[in-house]
C-alpha cells in the first residue's frame, strides 16, 4: 500500500467504530499518509493499536501517532 491506500483507509478510519488494531507494516506510506491516519486518529476513539512498522514515514509521525491512540 501507498499513500494514496493509506488516505482512502483513513477517510474510513475517521468514521469507524469497531476496528481495535490495524496493522499497514511493511509497507510504502510515507509522512504524507501517515499524516492522513493522523488525521482520522482525532476523531476514531475505539482504534488502540496501528502498526506502522518499516514504512516509509518519519519517527516523529510515528511518535504522534502512538501519542494520539494513548
Amino acid at each position: 500500500l501507498g499513500d494514496p491506500h493509506a488516505e482512502a483507509l483513513a477517510h474510513s478510519l475517521a468514521q469507524n467504530s469497531t476496528l481495535l488494531r490495524l496493522s499497514l507494516d511493511r509497507n510504502r506510506i510515507t509522512n504524507m499518509g501517515g499524516e492522513a491516519l493522523l488525521a482520522a486518529l482525532r476523531t476514531n476513539t475505539t482504534l488502540l493499536v496501528l502498526d506502522l512498522g518499516f514504512s516509509g514515514s518519519s519517527n516523529a509521525i510515528s511518535q504522534e501517532i502512538r501519542q494520539e491512540i494513548s
